[in-house]
């Protein structure tokens, strides 16, 4: 009732209020669930060279997923550069996790492609549904693969086989959605798919080498498991970042996989500080067509 007599931006200083207290929220509840005095012991003796390794890979996820970003805006006849697109993929990245209440890196770009080029913005809004998607697939199969992986090593075969199986029947279904619903932007799917994967591969080496600096030698496969089941978390904007929703997925996993909560959760706070630290990179950039 009361949101027909808020201006836009009151509903948008609402949304953050919103999402901060529940951010505030999660991060208290993590606080609450492990050993702080441990946790800044683990975080004291990480290997920074480790962390460099990890902070590489993760530019590298990004870089490719600019790429595969870009397959989707040429089929929509958006002639953007490589470089150019790279710039705008960098620069959103800082406005999703540092602009409250605005209109994000994915609306930011849907304005600037609209103001530069003739092209429907539903049909931009579109493209890049689609390349969400498309990567969404991706970590999903990844995330299923370590299932099946992590079903047969616990003695889970049915278990195990599902997973492989949805895993096997998830792409194809995926094609086909998407030809019907988007028909101007699915032409690139498998090339863009090829993008994804290998996106969410440089996402994984990421999460191995936090693992690495943390000094983590067991129960690998369980944290990057949690770890791609806690990146489709983060993706519900219900908190700034992702950060406490991740960590809760750590958290109330911890009983069941036997890994250390306070690993777990100094493991997935620098994987936020990566990506924050990565994302100033696309501030000061020059976006300007043609730039």
């Amino acid at each position: 009732m009361l949101e027909k007599y808020l201006t836009p931006p009151q509903k948008k200083l609402i949304k953050f209020a919103l999402k901060l207290l529940l951010t505030i929220g999660a991060v208290y509840l993590v606080t609450q669930k492990i050993e702080m005095d441990k946790a800044w012991e683990v975080l004291k003796g990480a290997s920074p060279w480790a962390l460099f390794v990890a902070f590489l890979f993760f530019n590298f996820s990004k870089i490719s997923s600019a790429f595969r970003l870009h397959l989707f805006l040429k089929a929509i006849d958006i002639g953007v550069t490589a470089l150019l697109n790279l710039k705008l993929y960098y620069l959103g990245m800082f406005y999703n996790l540092f602009l409250p209440g605005g209109i994000g890196g994915d609306g930011y770009k849907i304005f600037l492609l609209g103001k530069w080029y003739t092209i429907p913005r539903t049909k931009i809004f579109q493209a890049l549904l689609l390349d969400r998607l498309n990567g969404m697939m991706a970590l999903g199969i990844y995330a299923l693969l370590l299932i099946t992986f992590l079903g047969y090593d616990m003695g889970y075969p049915l278990w195990a086989g599902l997973s492989l199986f949805i895993a096997i029947i998830a792409y194809p279904i995926f094609v086909v959605g998407s030809r019907l619903i988007f028909k101007a932007t699915a032409n690139p799917n498998h090339k863009a798919f090829q993008w994804s994967l290998l996106v969410q591969l440089f996402q994984l080496l990421c999460a191995y080498f936090i693992l690495q600096a943390l000094g983590v030698d067991e129960y690998i496969p369980e944290y990057l498991t949690l770890f791609l089941i806690s990146s489709i978390v983060a993706i519900i904007p219900f908190t700034v970042g992702g950060v406490g929703a991740r960590e809760l997925v750590f958290i109330y996993a911890a009983a069941y996989t036997g890994i250390s909560e306070e690993k777990a959760v100094v493991f997935s706070m620098l994987f936020f500080m990566i990506t924050a630290l990565s994302s100033f990179t696309g501030v000061g950039m020059k976006v300007e067509e043609g730039a």
